[in-house]
């Protein structure tokens, strides 16, 4: 029955939402492979070790990623986007090493303020005013210069986060009956459920109420860290990444690529189309800037958002970068696992792993490969000052761990974690054939909530770029080994202790072996 009200939700909903049919969508992209130059891709890492050859244990931090956003941020003369999940300071209990979202919000109001004619607009994920009316300080700044807040639709385009998708199908019955009642029953819900309090719910010092509870109950997020911005040279570079710029988060192991030319025209794209869909919804998915522009979706896009041409014929040499989100991320990895030789070098470092397709295409390339598949896991024990129980990772471990007896040449390691996260979601196939090297970064963690197109993610896939794994390849091996004296990780029985498989699997059930 819930289906037959999906679909006829979606029939009512779907006219007139896009005024011609854009050159990429908003989800589940996979670009063609565009070939690049190997000078205009570049990696970036922020990580945290400790010091264990002193008399005082002293942790070190690095932050690799944050500079070259603001190197981006200040070098653009005439539009920044950026689409992020986490853009505040919520969950902080002490004062912060770097201020990370107080240091990119000035940066983007000294840019706007220099350069009053440019564009700067920033997608946030409906979290971040708490699924309701929240606005939190970072925005209101950003507002206050003249920079547009857009906050993405996790309903149209996204799967169902359960099996049945009971809570996407009254969201649009809900969305068709507004559109039939010109606006007045969402006045009318949203009136209802904002006065209704949550018992001992709190957020930012204020009740929570029903309304929260009835938006969050998607269980989905646009959970992409991705920086696009004009070079001010006529050029367009990229950042995508693991990081959240979130001051809670910031000494979390994260990792990130930049990428010039067509790539970056792409991702520019692709945010554009998810601004345009806001845009179509109006109301709270939008949130102006104090210069007022204009109103009218078509009207917005063509004068501060026009899109960026892209070639014809896109090459088909390596060095490449591939742009990938959502569902088609995950096709894109196994394709690389399962075309890795004897000779190749695996490394992941991964905050969750627990996607069976994607075990399963590493079960298989650790069976050809001579040199062991290493793994560096998160322990999954700390989020944000609470304490977990190590679900999926220890669970997933313990199971791969359990296949070598089966001929599977697979290592594991956890990243020695002291209340912060090894947050990075990245796999290199290292090659003495240059041309099937293989790098792949961004914010989609490998589980099938991220990875069968429940949330909003993105990644680049790069081809052929043999000068790039140094860097992300050294740094690997130095975690892995706890070079210079510094503890970076712990060996497997660390945290062999887990869960249950029962906690994970259940977690996975509906995406298992979901179809791409």
């Amino acid at each position: 029955m819930w289906i037959r009200i999906h679909a006829v939700a979606l029939l009512l909903y779907a006219p007139g939402l896009w005024a011609e049919p854009p050159d990429v969508d908003r989800v589940n992209n996979r670009s063609p492979r565009f070939s690049v130059s190997e000078d205009d891709i570049r990696f970036y890492a922020s990580y945290s070790g400790t010091v264990t050859h002193e008399p005082d244990e002293r942790r070190i931090r690095r932050f690799g990623i944050a500079p070259k956003a603001m190197e981006m941020i200040k070098s653009a003369r005439e539009r920044i986007v950026a689409s992020v999940f986490l853009f505040d300071n919520l969950l902080t209990e002490d004062e912060p090493t770097l201020d990370i979202v107080a240091t990119l919000t000035d940066a983007l109001v000294e840019q706007k303020q220099a350069y009053p004619g440019m564009t700067i607009s920033v997608i946030f994920d409906p979290s971040h005013r708490a699924y309701a009316g929240r606005v939190s300080d970072a925005e209101n700044t950003l507002r206050a210069a003249g920079i547009d807040i857009f906050y993405s639709d996790l309903l149209a385009g996204l799967k169902p986060a359960s099996w049945l998708g009971v809570r996407e199908a009254m969201g649009h019955v809900g969305r068709s009956a507004d559109q039939l009642t010109f606006g007045l029953w969402g006045s009318i819900r949203d009136l209802a459920l904002s006065v209704i309090p949550v018992p001992g719910a709190e957020f930012d010092g204020k009740p929570v109420t029903f309304e929260t509870v009835y938006n969050a109950a998607l269980l989905k997020a646009n959970h992409r860290k991705v920086l696009v911005a004009d070079d001010g040279r006529g050029g367009w570079e990229a950042l995508v990444s693991s990081a959240n710029p979130h001051n809670p988060s910031l000494g979390s192991a994260n990792t990130a690529l930049s990428v010039k030319g067509v790539p970056a025209r792409y991702i520019y794209n692709v945010l554009r189309e998810d601004i345009r869909h806001s845009l179509s919804l109006g109301g709270d998915e939008v949130r102006w800037g104090d210069h007022e522009p204009a109103r009218d979706a078509e009207t917005y896009l063509a004068e501060h958002l026009p899109p960026l041409t892209m070639p014809e014929d896109p090459g088909t040499d390596v060095p490449a970068v591939c742009v990938v989100s959502e569902k088609e991320i995950a096709p894109v990895i196994m394709e690389a696992l399962d075309a890795a030789q004897p000779d190749d070098v695996i490394r992941i470092q991964m905050f969750y792993l627990s996607y069976q397709p994607v075990l399963d295409a590493i079960v298989r390339a650790a069976e050809r490969v001579e040199t062991p598949v290493r793994i560096l896991l998160d322990a999954n024990k700390d989020s944000f000052n609470k304490e977990k129980d190590g679900t999926p990772n220890r669970q997933v471990a313990a199971w791969l761990m359990a296949q070598r007896t089966n001929g599977v040449n697979v290592e594991i390691r956890w990243y020695a974690t002291r209340g912060e996260q090894n947050h990075a979601k990245i796999m290199s196939i290292t090659s003495p054939r240059d041309d099937d090297c293989f790098l792949t970064t961004g914010s989609c963690n490998w589980t099938g909530r991220n990875m069968a197109g429940v949330n909003m993610e993105m990644n680049l896939a790069v081809y052929g770029v043999p000068g790039l794994h140094p860097s992300f390849d050294d740094l690997f091996d130095r975690f892995w080994d706890n070079r210079d004296g510094v503890e970076y990780s712990l060996p497997y029985e660390a945290f062999s202790d887990h869960a249950g498989y029962m906690k994970w699997r259940l977690g996975e059930a509906p995406y298992f072996y979901s179809t791409f």
